[in-house]
């Protein structure tokens, strides 16, 4: 289940949308590559970090 978020909507206004697995689909793979990498990425919250 993958709940996409539209800047500025709460989840619940936002559509949630089933990604299957399936031979030959792309999108199931493309989606957990995007995660992983955004996840890899990621650093814990330091509110008092300046950027």
């Amino acid at each position: 289940m993958v709940n996409p978020h539209i800047w500025g909507q709460s989840a619940s206004a936002n559509p949630l949308l089933q990604l299957r697995n399936i031979d030959g689909g792309e999108w199931f793979q493309r989606y957990g590559d995007s995660f992983e990498a955004v996840w890899a990425s990621a650093r814990p919250w330091a509110p008092d970090r300046q950027e």
